[in-house]
């Protein structure tokens, strides 16, 4: 099993999969697929620097389901599995 460990204010989240059928019960080929722009943070950095020298950490917690806007973070894979590596910043919100 392959693990990422995010950088400073970055976090790395496992992305939800793109339903396979449409509500009426269509299959969809995957170039109709839109990406899910939600998920679940697996991974969470130590904190970005300030200009004091001081560490500001990451308010996101491994768990939580967050979601982003459309041009959000990188995408990698991990495992077969769609990833996203995006700064905290580009998180727009926790479902709590």
């Amino acid at each position: 099993m392959t693990t990422v460990r995010p950088m400073h204010d970055r976090v790395l989240i496992r992305r939800d999969l793109a339903p396979s059928a449409s509500n009426g019960g269509i299959l969809l080929p995957d170039v109709a697929k839109e990406n899910p722009l939600s998920g679940v943070v697996v991974a969470v950095g130590s904190g970005r620097i300030d200009d004091r020298g001081q560490r500001i950490a990451v308010d996101l917690r491994v768990g939580e389901r967050v979601a982003w806007h459309t041009w959000a973070g990188v995408e990698l894979e991990i495992d077969s599995v769609p990833h996203l590596i995006m700064r905290q910043d580009d998180v727009m919100g926790v479902e709590e």
